[in-house]
């Protein structure tokens, strides 16, 4: 996750992204990591909490119309 994470805001210019929120899942065991190699500051949701990452959320449902959950 840190590499792609890296990639994806090195694509920006520095200082557009201030802050990541993510659940609590595994992919940001590292997140210390993330904070210290590009500079944000990492926030997690509440378990069970999905309307506190609410733009993540929408997106996901974006992407279901295209790629139903459970396909490849």
């Amino acid at each position: 996750m840190e590499i792609a994470l890296g990639v994806a805001i090195s694509q920006y210019p520095q200082g557009t992204f201030l802050t990541a929120t993510a659940d609590r899942g595994k992919e940001f065991a590292y997140y210390a990591s993330v904070e210290t190699t590009h500079g944000l500051d990492v926030y997690f949701a509440d378990p069970y909490s999905s309307w506190q990452r609410g733009s993540n959320e929408n997106g996901n449902g974006l992407l279901r119309e295209f790629h139903p959950k459970g396909t490849k």
